[in-house]
């Protein structure tokens, strides 16, 4: 925060030496204050915390109490309510892919974040699994197994490949015929 001081103490300077005009010195204060009145929130917020610790006032106990207001709410409260009070008690949170931390403000507006992991999504690793093998890939696979097995239909090719008889059909139409070594 001291630092933060001695850059607005320093602009003064920069516009009285000519180097900045008005606008500019006005731009960056702004700037500068505004850094300075978010590290000064944050201050004070671990300010509070420690002194709440200090007093044992902040533990299991305290964070329970104040999320037990939300024990009963999903049978109790209608959807708009709910949202509503989930907006209340965390005012932010923050959303990653395998995680969403909420931000709470407990009394004396002292942090806490509570981290929910997030399941991973089955239909992802469901699409990734079946886009794994491309349909040139399975149409390369076919003609191979027929080259490899003389006298193979493509039917038996699919069923050994463990690929649906209807995809092969399929790839033959869009891909061109099969090339069929025949006794």
């Amino acid at each position: 925060m001291n630092d933060i001081k001695t850059k607005i103490d320093r602009l003064l300077s920069l516009y009285l030496d000519g180097v900045w005009s008005k606008e500019q010195l006005n731009t960056q204060k702004t700037l500068l204050e505004n850094e300075l009145k978010l590290h000064e929130e944050r201050f004070k917020q671990i300010t509070n915390k420690q002194e709440l610790i200090k007093a044992n006032l902040f533990n299991y106990d305290v964070v329970m109490q104040y999320l037990s207001v939300a024990e009963r709410f999903d049978t109790l409260l209608e959807k708009s309510e709910q949202m509503e009070m989930i907006g209340h008690l965390f005012p932010t949170a923050t959303v990653y892919e395998d995680k969403i931390i909420f931000n709470i403000l407990l009394p004396n507006n002292v942090p806490l974040d509570i981290s929910v992991p997030i399941a991973p999504d089955p239909y992802k690793r469901a699409k990734i699994i079946s886009s794994g093998v491309d349909p040139q890939g399975k149409y390369n696979r076919i003609q191979q197994y027929l080259k490899d097995n003389p006298g193979a239909t493509v039917k038996a090719a699919a069923d050994a490949l463990k690929i649906p008889t209807s995809t092969a059909f399929r790839l033959e139409k869009k891909l061109g015929k099969f090339e069929r070594i025949d006794f």
